[in-house]
């Protein structure tokens, strides 16, 4: 699919927004593309700059504003992969799909003692196992190699 271009709502003529995830700035003669960041939850996002104003945006509600128009709710990413931000793969939820949806995973964690356990509520595994829920979800996404021991299991 061919890559689109958009300008990115609030910031137009600044800055402009791919389908497929990519965001560009307009500042310089030389459009040039942005390098993003990974939040502590795991969403990529930029950093947008224009007289003196500095903002953090995710780049997934930066995709769908342009090509979608407001976000209502919340975006879900569709096949679960938060770096995943090509429109086709977000969606405008309520609070309470978007949560069942995340809810819905398998997780893979090791225990410190390497016994495997399979997880479909992460956040109640944590609360029962005295573990920080965001810091096993920063385990998950591969923003941290463990937490207290614990470890997501390598895929065979």
């Amino acid at each position: 699919m061919k890559e689109e271009w958009k300008d990115v709502v609030g910031w137009e003529g600044l800055y402009k927004v791919s389908n497929s995830g990519s965001v560009k700035s307009l500042h310089r003669k030389t459009p040039k593309t942005l390098n993003n960041t990974i939040s502590h939850r795991g969403y990529p996002k930029v950093t947008l700059f224009n007289n003196g104003v500095v903002k953090g945006k995710f780049i997934h509600r930066l995709v769908y504003e342009a090509f979608n128009g407001k976000v209502v709710n919340q975006i879900n990413h569709i096949d679960e992969v938060k770096t995943n931000n090509h429109i086709s793969n977000l969606e405008d939820v309520t609070s309470k799909v978007n949560n069942a949806h995340s809810k819905a995973k398998l997780y893979n964690i090791v225990s410190p003692s390497g016994y495997e356990y399979r997880v479909h509520n992460l956040k109640k595994f944590c609360i029962d196992n005295s573990l920080d829920p965001y810091h096993m979800y920063s385990v998950h996404n591969g923003n941290r190699k463990s937490h207290k021991g614990w470890r997501v299991a390598i895929s065979q």
